[in-house]
């Protein structure tokens, strides 16, 4: 295989800017099932605004931390953000699952000026069910 090509079901290589799919929508409506799909399809590296939230939850937590309350909505979307775009910067096209920060212009502005933008929006039925199942099963979540 030479340096152009990328193997079955990757994502061919394309000259320009690099691009994001920023998958957005409601809680359960499948958000993260779409991002890790879409991810393991095109061989992309997929940031999870949840996993970020979990991290700042870790550091917050510990015990040799300034504060031990949990992370504020506006830091960890903050952290995932400036993560994306630290990577669209450095030529890395990715998948972000998200559902705050397509809310906010600047945000999506900060994205644009460094990348394509594709934004995928996934609702479910019964995503409010999924959602509450997924609260009783993660510890976490809750």
């Amino acid at each position: 295989m030479d340096r152009t090509s990328l193997p079955t079901g990757g994502v061919p290589p394309c000259a320009g800017r690099p691009f994001v799919l920023l998958i957005f929508g409601a809680p359960g409506s499948g958000k993260t099932t779409l991002a890790r799909g879409l991810a393991a399809e095109l061989r992309l590296p997929c940031l999870h605004r949840d996993d970020f939230w979990i991290g700042l939850l870790g550091t917050h937590l510990n015990p040799q931390a300034a504060t031990s309350a949990p992370p504020s909505s506006q830091a960890t979307t903050s952290a995932f953000i400036d993560t994306l775009v630290s990577m669209l910067s450095g030529g890395v096209s990715c998948i972000g699952d998200d559902n705050i920060s397509v809310r906010d212009a600047a945000h999506l502005e900060r994205l644009l000026a460094v990348s394509r933008v594709l934004l995928i929006h996934t609702s479910a039925a019964n995503s409010e069910e999924r959602y509450e199942r997924r609260l009783r099963t993660d510890p976490v979540a809750s």
